[in-house]
Parts: structure tokens; sequence; C-alpha cells
């Protein structure tokens, strides 16, 4: 192993780093503290969010604001 081989991978595993917590960021909403007065929620029935896999969180939804069908894990 030389030393452009070690040098390319810890590049690679710096560049997935910055990979990874990028998507991270990415899939966090930045929220203004008055963001839930101005977004207008879907209703969800309990039609659409089946039982006894699923469950209606109150607060699962746009920065907390809107309800969301969540599927139970396990």
């Amino acid at each position: 192993m030389g030393f452009k081989f070690l040098s390319c991978t810890v590049l690679a595993i710096v560049m997935l780093c910055v990979l990874v917590f990028t998507e991270d960021v990415q899939e966090t909403p930045v929220c203004p503290p008055d963001i839930c007065s101005r977004v207008r929620c879907r209703g969800i029935t309990k039609e659409e969010c089946p039982s006894p896999d699923n469950y209606i969180d109150p607060k699962g939804g746009y920065c907390g604001c809107c309800p969301k069908c969540v599927k139970r894990s396990g």
C-alpha cells in the first residue's frame, strides 16, 4: 500500500462523512417560531391511516404543526 492509496482512502472516508451529515441536515427543515400560524394542514382520517399498523401523530408533520400518519416500527 502506497501513500496514494492511503490518501485516497482517507479522502473517501471524509467525503462519505460529509455526505452523510449533509443529507441529515437537508431532511431537517428550519422552522421559524411562528410557522404553525402560516401552515395549512390537510386533515388525516382514520381511513387513510388504518390501525394497527399505523397511528396518527398529531405533531408529526411539517415543523410539528400538522398531523401525520406514522407506521409503527417492529
